[in-house]
């Protein structure tokens, strides 16, 4: 299992969403198999952005459109990402998706902070 995922080029992708040819959305893309079952892969997500002078126009559906399709194409359990508290218009976004925010909680430590 351990020689799959380290061999695998194809968990790791960096998706960018361009409007005449600036780019003006992206997201990290990172596929990990649980290593004690290693049954499905599951999906995190890092950073969705849109440039706020192009939000509203449709770019993050059309990156999360992608990103669902990048997920069952390699047969992915679930999709996770985390999203800032008090970011409540993306939380109704990504609810208007499909995505629930009650089913995880996320834990965040800064680690350069510790240094």
């Amino acid at each position: 299992m351990y020689l799959k995922i380290h061999n695998n080029t194809d968990t790791y992708r960096f998706l960018v969403a361009k409007w005449d040819g600036e780019i003006v959305g992206y997201t990290s893309v990172i596929m990990a198999y649980n290593l004690f079952d290693g049954k499905k892969p599951f999906m995190t997500l890092w950073w969705v952005g849109t440039h706020p002078k192009y939000r509203h126009k449709g770019i993050a559906t059309k990156l999360f459109k992608r990103i669902e399709e990048i997920a069952i194409e390699n047969e992915c359990e679930l999709i996770y990402f985390t999203s800032e508290e008090n970011n409540y218009g993306a939380h109704e976004f990504y609810q208007k998706l499909g995505y629930n925010m009650h089913l995880d909680k996320a834990f965040v430590k800064n680690a350069l902070s510790t240094a």
